[in-house]
């Protein structure tokens, strides 16, 4: 009986500065990562022999001299001014709890939300008493991380107009890496009805009715403005396929974008898709397939 082992591929090229390509290399546990001179390691990486070898499975990236590796799959590492979604886990001692896919709850506290109606005051018993009022648990939000701590505990805050209670939607879970930071987080999909998605850098992602201009563009928003709506049955089609739409991205680990959630929805309704059968595994793998043939 033969049996045939393939070996890792070799190192990728380096750029004009020594450094590594653009062109991002995967890399496996003791695989030898290409360095230059002056270089400092990063997480993900060990130095042996000289050499800086890989410790984890993931992409190579690089920030000046540092040099590490991104795991393909982990929780998620909160940055100042990151988009997440959550989910209110538990209220206590003057701050919402949020479950963000991190290793511990990010916190949201009573003085980094808008009061309704954007009164400016400091923050009393009572409304400490009342925050049930302005966000209960279970809650889906989405908000901004406005401080880490050396501990990696996230602190959020709602502190605009866009940011708040999510309603009249579903949310989506993905791994975080698929999700990059980008122009906007939030946005409108042209679908046919329009959809709302928003982004989370965390793998949260919410897609639902599109969002009013008045609760993007006033400062004036407030988190107890945000109401059910009824959601008539061609916009519930239209968020389920989206819904779909991305779940067959994350599926086949590719990034998510709204131009690639878009592209895979207009390919879905090109090929006449039932809504149901993007559920299917041989049904979405032709789906990317076709995707992809688009962009190569």
């Amino acid at each position: 009986m033969n049996v045939s082992i393939l070996t890792p591929s070799g190192p990728s090229p380096l750029d004009s500065s020594g450094g590594i390509s653009s062109q991002q290399q995967l890399v496996m546990p003791g695989q030898v990562i290409p360095t230059h001179s002056g270089y400092m390691r990063g997480h993900g990486t060990t130095e042996e022999n000289g050499q800086l070898i890989a410790t984890v499975c993931g992409l190579v990236e690089q920030v000046s001299a540092l040099i590490y590796v991104r795991p393909l799959r982990s929780r998620y590492v909160g940055e100042v001014g990151d988009v997440i979604v959550g989910r209110v886990d538990e209220i206590g001692n003057g701050r919402w709890y949020v479950e963000v896919c991190s290793s511990q709850r990010a916190q949201l506290h009573l003085a980094a939300i808008n009061l309704p109606g954007s009164v400016q005051r400091r923050r009393t018993e009572e409304d400490e008493k009342e925050m049930r009022r302005f966000l209960a648990e279970g809650d889906i939000l989405s908000t901004e991380v406005q401080r880490v701590q050396s501990d990696g505990l996230i602190l959020l805050h709602t502190r605009s107009a866009k940011y708040g209670k999510l309603e009249n939607g579903c949310l989506v879970q993905v791994p975080p890496q698929l999700v990059r930071r980008q122009a906007s987080h939030m946005v409108n999909l042209p679908c046919e009805p329009p959809v709302g998605v928003v982004l989370g850098n965390n793998g949260y992602i919410w897609v639902g009715l599109p969002q009013r201009e008045s609760a993007r563009d006033t400062i004036n928003y407030a988190l107890g403005e945000v109401t059910y709506q009824a959601v008539s049955p061609p916009q519930r089609q239209a968020i389920c396929r989206v819904r779909n739409c991305i779940a067959a991205l994350s599926a086949h680990y590719l990034q998510l974008t709204p131009q690639s959630i878009m592209d895979v929805y207009s390919a879905s309704v090109r090929g006449k898709l039932e809504v149901s059968s993007l559920t299917n595994p041989e049904v979405v793998r032709d789906l990317i397939r076709e995707y992809i043939k688009t962009k190569t």
